[in-house]
C-alpha cells in the first residue's frame, strides 16, 4: 500500500504540474469535448454512429457530458476527467506488475509509468486514452487473478471492465479473441475450457453486439464505425506516403511501435522491458499471455502500415502495447539483481531512472509553444501539447475582442488539418455568433449572424469554392465588404467588415 500511495502522489504531482501548460490538441480532444457538451444538452445512451458520437466509442463521450454538468469549464472539464483517470491508472498498473515481479521492481516500473511522457499528455487532454488505459489495465489485472484463482468475482470484474473498455476504444476489441484463447488453454479440463469460454465469450460480447446491432439498424452495416475509420486511414495513407517517399515511409512504419517505446519510455527502460519479455517468454509461464498481447497488437498494426499500406500509425495507437511494457520493465529490473556485477546493475538502474526523468522534461522544454520541423515532429509524444502559437493568437482575439462584445464571425473550413475546429473551440463563441462553413447550416447561420469578422485559413474552402471573393486586399461576402487586420499572419487571416448590411 505504501508503494501505491507514493506512486499515486507522484502521478498526481507530475500531471497536475503539466495540466496548467497543456491544451487540447491531439487525440480528437476538441471534437470529443464538443460532442460531450452536445450530449449534455440532450442526455441519452447512444446506440449508433448517428446518435451523436460518430466514429468514437460512446462511453467516453457520455462521461464527458456528465462531467460537464458538474464543472462546465469548456476548455478544462474533459482534461479533468483524463487527469482523474490517469492518476488512478497507477493502481492497476502496479497491481498487475506486482504479480510478475518483486515489490521494489514493481515500484521502479511504476515510476517509469508515472514519468511516461505519452501518459502525462493523455492525462492532461480530453482524449480517450487515459480512460481506456484505466479500464484495460483494470481488466487485465482481474484476468490475471482469475487465471490463477479461478474465482467467479475476478472473471465477472474482468468481463465488466472489458465491456467498458470496448465502449471506449475499438482497438481493445482485438484483445477479446486472444484473451478467450488464453483462458481456454489455462482451463483444467476440456469441458471446463468449453463451458468457461462460452460464458465469458457471451459476457464479452454484450457491448459489441448491442453496438453493432444499433449501427446495423442505423446504417445497414454492423461494423460501420470501424469501416469508417479504416476508410479514413486508407484515404489518408497515400498523402503521407507521398510526403515521406514510399520506401522511407514504410520503413519508418516498420519501426514505428518500438520507436515510440524508446522515445517515450526511454531507451534503457525499453531494453529492460525486452529483457523481461525474453525471460517470461522462454522460462516463465506466468504473464506470458501479456507478451502475446504486446507482440500480437504490434504485429497487426505494423503489417497494415508497413506492408498493406492501409493504416497511418500515430503515437496514440501504440499506447496499449507500449503501456504493457511496464510490467516487463519490472521483470527486467529484477533480472539485474541476479547479475554478479552488482555495481554495473546498480549503475544501469540509476541511469534508467535518470533517463526516465530527463526524457519528458527535455521533450516538454523543446516542444512547448515552439514551431519548427523537429518541434512539430516530436510534439505528438511530448508530455505537454499546445495549439500552434498563431492559431491561439487568433483564438484569443476572437475570445477577448469579439465574443466579449457579442459580435459574430464567419469561419473558414480547413479540411486537411482541422484548424477551424480548434479555432471555434478556443474562441469562446457560441453557435449563435459563429457561421462555420464546415456545417451544412452555414447559409442559414450567415443570415442570422450579420458577421462583423471573417477568418480565412490557407487552403480553406471559402476561397476555393468561391464563397468569398477577393477584391484587391479586401474580401466580398454577399453584400458585405471586409478589410484585413494587419496583426495576423499566415496561415490565418482576419478581416473586419467595412460595409453595413444592405
Amino acid at each position: 500500500m505504501r508503494n501505491v500511495g507514493l506512486l499515486l502522489l507522484g502521478a498526481l504531482a507530475v500531471r497536475a504540474a503539466a495540466f496548467g501548460f497543456t491544451q487540447n490538441f491531439y487525440g480528437d480532444a476538441v471534437v470529443r469535448t464538443e460532442l460531450g457538451l452536445r450530449w449534455a444538452s440532450h442526455p441519452h445512451w447512444p446506440t449508433s454512429f448517428d446518435d451523436g458520437v460518430y466514429q468514437f466509442g460512446p462511453l467516453h463521450i457520455v462521461l464527458l457530458g456528465l462531467v460537464s454538468k458538474l464543472w462546465n469549464a469548456r476548455e478544462d472539464f474533459g482534461r479533468a476527467l483524463s487527469l482523474v483517470c490517469g492518476v488512478l491508472t497507477v493502481v492497476p498498473v502496479y497491481a498487475l506488475t506486482r504479480r510478475l515481479a518483486s515489490g521494489s521492481a514493481s515500484f521502479a516500473a511504476g515510476v517509469v509509468f508515472v514519468l511516461w511522457s505519452l501518459h502525462i499528455q493523455f492525462s492532461t487532454t480530453a482524449a480517450s486514452e487515459a480512460l481506456s488505459l484505466l479500464l484495460t489495465f483494470g481488466a487485465l489485472y482481474f484476468f490475471s487473478r482469475a487465471l490463477q484463482s479461478q474465482g467467479a468475482a475476478s472473471w465477472v470484474s474482468f468481463v465488466v471492465l472489458m465491456n467498458l473498455a470496448a465502449a471506449t476504444r475499438y482497438d481493445v476489441w482485438l484483445w477479446v479473441p486472444a484473451l478467450l484463447l488464453v483462458q481456454a488453454l489455462a482451463a483444467p479440463t476440456l469441458s471446463d475450457a468449453f463451458r468457461r469460454s462460452l460464458l465469458i465469450g457471451l459476457g464479452l460480447s454484450v457491448f459489441p453486439a448491442v453496438w453493432c446491432y444499433g449501427n446495423y439498424l442505423a446504417k445497414g452495416d454492423w461494423f460501420f464505425p470501424l469501416h469508417y475509420i479504416e476508410q479514413y486511414h486508407r484515404d489518408w495513407f497515400p498523402s503521407q506516403q507521398a510526403l515521406w517517399g514510399e520506401r522511407d515511409y514504410r520503413l519508418q512504419n516498420l519501426f514505428f511501435w518500438p520507436g515510440v517505446a524508446v522515445t517515450t519510455l526511454g531507451p534503457l527502460a525499453t531494453l529492460l522491458a525486452l529483457a523481461g519479455m525474453a525471460r517470461q517468454g522462454f522460462t516463465h509461464r506466468d504473464g506470458r499471455w501479456l507478451l502475446f498481447l504486446v507482440v500480437g497488437g504490434t504485429a497487426y498494426f505494423t503489417v497494415r502500415s508497413a506492408w498493406l499500406g492501409n493504416f497511418v500509425p500515430l503515437s496514440r495507437f501504440a499506447v496499449k502495447e507500449v503501456a504493457l511494457l511496464v510490467p516487463f520493465v519490472a521483470v527486467g529490473w529484477d533480472l539485474l539483481g541476479a547479475l554478479r556485477a552488482q555495481g554495473f546493475a546498480q549503475a544501469v538502474r540509476w541511469v534508467t531512472m535518470l533517463t526516465t526523468l530527463v526524457l519528458p522534461l527535455g521533450l516538454a522544454v523543446f516542444t512547448y509553444q515552439r514551431e519548427g520541423k523537429w518541434e512539430t515532429s516530436l510534439r505528438p509524444i511530448s508530455p505537454v501539447t499546445t495549439q500552434p502559437v498563431e492559431l491561439m493568437k487568433v483564438a484569443n482575439f476572437l475570445k477577448h475582442q469579439v465574443a466579449a462584445k457579442g459580435e459574430s464571425v464567419v469561419l473558414d473550413t480547413d479540411r486537411q488539418q482541422y484548424r477551424d475546429v480548434s479555432l471555434a473551440f478556443f474562441s469562446g463563441l457560441d453557435e449563435a455568433h459563429l457561421a462555420r462553413y464546415r456545417w451544412d447550416t452555414f447559409e442559414e447561420s450567415l443570415k442570422l449572424t450579420a458577421p462583423k469578422y471573417v477568418v480565412l485559413i490557407d487552403g480553406g474552402e471559402l476561397l476555393q469554392k468561391g464563397r468569398v471573393r477577393p477584391q484587391g486586399d479586401r474580401l466580398r461576402l454577399d453584400a458585405w465588404e471586409f478589410e484585413p487586420l494587419p496583426t495576423f499572419v499566415a496561415p490565418f487571416a482576419v478581416y473586419v467588415r467595412t460595409e453595413p448590411w444592405q
